[in-house]
């Protein structure tokens, strides 16, 4: 059974994949190619982990706290990950 959070985790994906598909077909080859060699090298945990970490910085920014520190934050994470 897939818990709430995880469904809106998908549910994100699947939204911001809407968004890349739709850029994919005003550049054809760009964009494909970039996605392809990301996708081979990206797993799937790694991308929920990005996901859930810039839905909380965007909840932080609603709070306005600084954004330069919480983007820091993010990469030095995402990068240990």
């Amino acid at each position: 059974m897939i818990d709430a959070a995880s469904r809106q985790d998908f549910r994100g994906l699947l939204m911001r994949q809407d968004q890349v598909l739709e850029q994919t077909a005003r550049k054809p080859g760009a964009v494909h190619c970039d996605l392809e060699t990301l996708a081979a090298r990206t797993q799937f945990a790694w991308i929920r982990k990005a996901v859930g970490l810039v839905d909380e910085i965007a909840r932080l920014i609603r709070r306005n706290i600084q954004k330069t520190i919480a983007l820091d934050a993010m990469i030095l994470e995402l990068r240990a990950a």
